[in-house]
């Protein structure tokens, strides 16, 4: 059951205003993140001693904003941490043919309890 941002950022819609979204793949640099802090613990998930990975899949524009967010897999008592961290974050364009493009790429999240 995936989930969705109930507020995505600002910037536009994937495939909005003309521009084509592709799939992430060969010949594409891998996009890194530039901004944005990583998702802040829950009182529940650290309790509840949660670690792994999550992964969430959105379009990264030709700016490095991300829209559509959809959560593949979450975490107990993160979720709503994640997306909100998520919603912040700029990332590298994605350059393809030597130009930035619009792409469908799957974030992997991974948290680790802090000592």
């Amino acid at each position: 059951a995936a989930s969705t941002f109930s507020g995505s950022p600002s910037v536009g819609t994937p495939g909005g205003g003309g521009t084509t979204v592709i799939p992430f793949g060969a010949g594409m640099n891998r996009p890194t993140r530039v901004s944005g802090a990583i998702p802040a613990y829950t009182r529940g998930a650290l309790e509840a001693k949660v670690e792994g990975l999550a992964l969430v899949k959105c379009v990264i524009t030709t700016s490095g904003a991300l829209t559509g967010c959809t959560l593949l897999k979450g975490l107990p008592q993160m979720n709503e941490a994640i997306f909100a961290a998520v919603s912040g974050w700029r990332m590298t364009p994605v350059v393809f043919n030597g130009r930035p493009v619009s792409v469908s790429y799957t974030i992997p999240i991974r948290l680790k309890l802090p000592h």
